[in-house]
């Protein structure tokens, strides 16, 4: 049906509106945006399940006066569907007035669902200055490595 009836100047009432073609294209590009996002969303969903692991690290004492002990505590968990071998646990201190009883720590298996707590005696020699000092706690776990940070403060 055309809008001005004269013959060959039929123009569709459509042609007239360009301002609800320019709205079908905003929703077009918003449903793109959208459907980006969720498969976005989704893909960060799935490798946030596929994450086996969950490492907490902490200390018996935060705060330790020079020449005495505390204690590391490495708490893992394998929140993934299958077993985990040869599970490798590194610890870095930052300075070597801090020793540690052990700098590594294997665990064969660490079954899916499993928790392993490893309790590692740190000590502070006599000569280190005050400070906060970083030990890395660095776990090889498969193709994965993970790798986090506990502060010790050491007070005279």
């Amino acid at each position: 049906m055309g809008f001005l009836g004269e013959e060959g100047m039929d123009i569709e009432v459509n042609e007239l509106n360009p301002i609800g073609s320019i709205g079908k294209k905003w929703k077009q590009i918003v449903i793109g945006v959208v459907a980006i996002l969720l498969l976005i969303f989704i893909f960060w969903f799935a490798i946030s399940l596929s994450s086996p692991k969950e490492l907490t690290i902490r200390f018996t004492d935060d705060k330790i006066r020079v020449g005495t002990s505390t204690t590391l505590i490495i708490e893992f968990r394998n929140l993934g569907n299958e077993d985990l071998r040869n599970v490798y646990f590194r610890i870095e201190p930052e300075n070597q007035g801090i020793v540690l009883a052990n700098n590594e720590h294997v665990e064969t298996v660490i079954g899916a669902g499993a928790y392993r707590k490893i309790e590692i005696p740190v000590s502070v020699v006599g000569n280190l200055t005050e400070g906060t000092y970083r030990i890395s706690v660095v776990v090889e776990a498969g193709e994965k490595e993970i790798t986090q940070n506990a502060y010790l403060e050491i007070v005279k």
